[in-house]
């Protein structure tokens, strides 16, 4: 997959809908890859048959792309990312407990099959607890509500 649209379609309605990651603050080669997960998710043998489980997944996706995108060392591909951007992510939205394990619970199905993850990247992932921590690359941890990160 090259491109960042990634179309749902309802299985009770078959109402069509659309998600654009060329908007996510990362680098071309991870909005692609983020929509490559988000269209597995999407398929018909997945587990996500409602508009709004879909839009759940887009969130997240979304703000995993914005705490990337703080991160001073922001990886360019899928192999670039750690398990110090999973660790910034859960630092940027540490304050906001709830959030942050919502959108863990959605990027870990997201990503739970993904070859492309480092083993210390995917561990982290995959840890439970959300304990405060300092992340060893430097972002912004500062969640924004715009389009765009800072």
């Amino acid at each position: 997959m090259k491109g960042t649209t990634v179309v749902f379609f309802e299985e009770r309605t078959g109402a069509q809908l659309s998600f654009d990651c060329s908007a996510f603050p990362v680098a071309v080669p991870m909005q692609q890859w983020l929509a490559c997960r988000l269209s597995e998710q999407f398929s018909a043998r997945s587990g996500t048959k409602g508009a709004v489980m879909a839009k759940n997944y887009f969130y997240a996706a979304r703000f995993f792309a914005r705490a990337l995108a703080a991160c001073d060392a922001a990886p360019r591909t899928p192999a670039d990312l750690t398990a110090e951007h999973i660790q910034a992510f859960r630092a940027r939205y540490s304050d906001s407990p709830a959030v942050l394990r919502s959108h863990l619970k959605l990027l870990r199905v997201l990503l739970r099959d993904c070859d492309d993850l480092v083993p210390s990247a995917r561990d982290d992932l995959m840890r439970t607890g959300c304990r405060r921590f300092r992340p060893l690359i430097r972002c912004s941890t500062t969640p924004t509500t715009s389009g765009r990160t800072s």
